[in-house]
Formats: C-alpha cells, sequence, structure tokens
C-alpha cells in the first residue's frame, strides 16, 4: 500500500513538472486573463521598448567599451566633465559620447576612402590631406557639439542671473529667509538657473549643508558671475553680515557687468560683420553699380572691332 502510495505522488510530481514545462503559454495567459491579469512575456516586453533601446544603446555600449580601452582617461574625464556643465542631458553618457566618437573616427575617412577607390581616382597628397583632416573632424565633432550646449546653457544663465538676484534681493528686503528666496526665485524664473536653483534647495532639503549645494552650482554650471555671486553670499552668511546689503551691492555689480558685455558685443559687431560685408554684400553691389558699365565697355569694343 505504502509503495502504491508513493508511486502515485511521484507520478503526479512528475506529470505537473511535465505540464508546467511543457505547455503551451496561450493557456496560461488564457487562465490569467479569465482573473485581469495581463499576462505579457519576456519577448513582448523586449519589442514593446523602442528601437533606440533595444538596438541603437546596446550597439553603443559595446562600442564605448571598446573604445575606452583605447583613449587616455583624461579624454574621459573631460567629456564627464564637459556633460556635467552641458546640464546631463537625459540621452547622453559619457560611453555614448566616446562610441559616437570612436564611430565618428572610423566613419568619416572610411567613407572618404571609398568615395576615392570606387571614383578610381590616384592617392595624392590631397587625399591623404583630407583624409587626415576628416580624421580630426571625427575626434573633435563630439566635443564641438557638447561645448555648443556648454555654451548656450551658461548664455541662458549669464542672461538670467541679474533678474534672478533682484528678486533674492526684493524678497530678503520684505522679510524672508534666503532658503525662501531661493525657493521664491526658482518657481518665478525658467531655464537651467531655476533647475540649479531647485536641485540645490532638495539637496540641502535632504540634509547636505547648504553650502556644499550651493557650491556645487557654480562646479556645474561653470559661469564666473554666478560663482562669485554664491561665494559671496556663503562668505556674508559665515560671517554674519547683512545678507540684503551684501544683496543689493551684487545686483548692482552684475547689472554693471551686463552692460560692459553688451558694449563689448557692440564693439565686435562691426569686425563680425566684415566677412559677410566683403564677400556677399559688395560681390553684389558691383554687379548692380559696374554691371551697365561694363556690358556698355563690352559693346563699345565689339562695334569698334566690327
Amino acid at each position: 500500500m505504502l509503495l502504491f502510495i508513493l508511486s502515485l505522488l511521484t507520478f503526479f510530481a512528475v506529470f505537473t513538472l511535465a505540464y508546467a514545462i511543457f505547455s503551451p503559454a496561450e493557456d496560461l495567459k488564457e487562465r490569467l486573463e479569465a482573473y485581469s491579469y495581463n499576462f505579457t512575456s519576456v519577448e513582448e516586453m523586449e519589442l514593446a521598448q523602442p528601437f533606440r533601446e533595444r538596438i541603437i544603446l546596446p550597439a553603443l555600449n559595446s562600442i564605448s567599451k571598446m573604445v575606452t580601452r583605447f583613449m587616455p582617461s583624461t579624454i574621459f574625464e573631460k567629456t564627464k566633465e564637459n556633460l556635467i556643465l552641458a546640464g546631463s542631458p537625459p540621452n547622453l553618457t559619457v560611453s555614448n559620447v566616446l562610441a559616437v566618437r570612436g564611430i565618428a573616427i572610423v566613419s568619416f575617412p572610411a567613407l572618404y576612402a571609398i568615395m576615392v577607390l570606387a571614383s578610381r581616382s590616384a592617392i595624392g597628397p590631397l587625399q591623404l590631406m583630407i583624409f587626415i583632416v576628416l580624421t580630426y573632424v571625427g575626434n573633435k565633432a563630439p566635443d564641438m557639439y557638447l561645448q555648443m550646449k556648454v555654451k548656450s546653457r551658461q548664455q541662458a544663465i549669464q542672461k538670467a542671473l541679474p533678474d534672478a538676484i533682484d528678486l533674492i534681493s526684493v524678497t530678503v528686503e520684505a522679510g524672508l529667509a534666503l532658503e525662501a528666496a531661493l525657493t521664491r526665485v526658482s518657481e518665478r524664473i525658467k531655464g537651467p538657473l531655476a533647475e540649479e536653483i531647485r536641485r540645490a534647495l532638495m539637496e540641502s532639503a535632504m540634509g547636505r549643508p547648504r553650502r556644499d549645494a550651493l557650491h556645487d552650482i557654480g562646479r556645474r554650471t561653470g559661469v564666473s558671475d554666478l560663482i562669485s555671486f554664491i561665494a559671496t553670499i556663503t562668505q556674508a552668511d559665515q560671517i554674519g553680515a547683512s545678507i540684503s546689503q551684501v544683496l543689493k551691492v551684487q545686483s548692482e555689480a552684475m547689472r554693471v557687468r551686463r552692460r560692459q558685455r553688451a558694449q563689448e558685443q557692440g564693439m565686435q559687431a562691426p569686425l563680425k560683420m566684415l566677412l559677410p560685408l566683403i564677400f556677399c554684400i559688395l560681390p553684389a553691389t558691383f554687379v548692380v553699380v559696374l554691371g551697365p558699365a561694363a556690358i556698355g565697355v563690352w559693346e563699345a569694343m565689339v562695334n569698334s572691332g566690327a
């Protein structure tokens, strides 16, 4: 009797295991859907992801691992610093930038080499020079893109800084504390400066010292005026000076600097307009002014020759 029961239990165990392994997933899906359970297979979950996450990003990560082996650590650190100054874009990481750099270094000269070979032209010094230039451009293109984003972000912060300091000064003079004034500024203005202030306030609320959180704003932006302003207010807070008076002085100094930068850009405008004037405007003017005279001279020469 005991042997029969053990045999029966063994049969049921083997049958249950075999059924669980070899039963079709559709039956399991139908039974789970009866209980309002949405069954999604691993393949469906993977296919539901965007093409960028399924194909492009894994390929870039694989390429970045190979590229990182041959690149100095200074390039890695420089790229990381540029990404921080650019605001840490969500779609860009250090590995992605290094992968794009490696692809550009190889693909730019490779495409040109294919074009030269397809045209069956001789490879001379000019082709070699173009090959070297394309390799250099492929190496510097990601850095140039990051520098453009860094410069654009810094200009936006520089433009919003005087108005932000004015608002901080007004709110502090109205009786609010410095953190409350910074909160009000982050709610009123828009752009990267407001995002950095909100991040610093969030870090301070989580227990980080306010001085360190504010100093990290300067590290993440690289704007000299903002770094100077943060150093001034933190120092005034440490020594117990009047924050409202310090903010008033900083506001006036910031507006003087903005006026000086505007005057400097105005003085640079004629030099920047010189090349478009020479290569675009003057040729058209010469055609309009001297064109009829040149046609008349040509006709007179032709008639006199006839």
